[in-house]
């Protein structure tokens, strides 16, 4: 069976053998499989990173600071960069 096909790739036009080959050559299957797991891990790193970037906002929101208006002074202590 021979198909006419375009390389996911590269874009070059090849005769495939099958109806499921996507690479016009070893290298180009090689590159396109390490492209597509480098995108994968792209994607799953900003997904991480957008849920804990929401989670932090959640958090500080959720915490009741007081504000540096109503204090007479501010200790050390009482800073909640501080706070343990």
């Amino acid at each position: 069976m021979k198909i006419k096909s375009i390389c996911d790739y590269c874009g070059a036009a090849f005769i495939a053998r099958t109806t499921v080959t996507k690479c016009c050559s070893d290298i180009c299957a090689k590159r396109y499989y390490k492209k597509r797991k480098r995108d994968q891990k792209i994607a799953q790193s900003q997904l991480i990173t957008e849920n804990s970037n929401e989670k932090l906002i959640d958090r500080i929101n959720d915490q009741s600071y007081f504000s540096l208006k109503t204090l007479d002074y501010l200790s050390v202590r009482s800073c909640p960069a501080f706070k343990m």
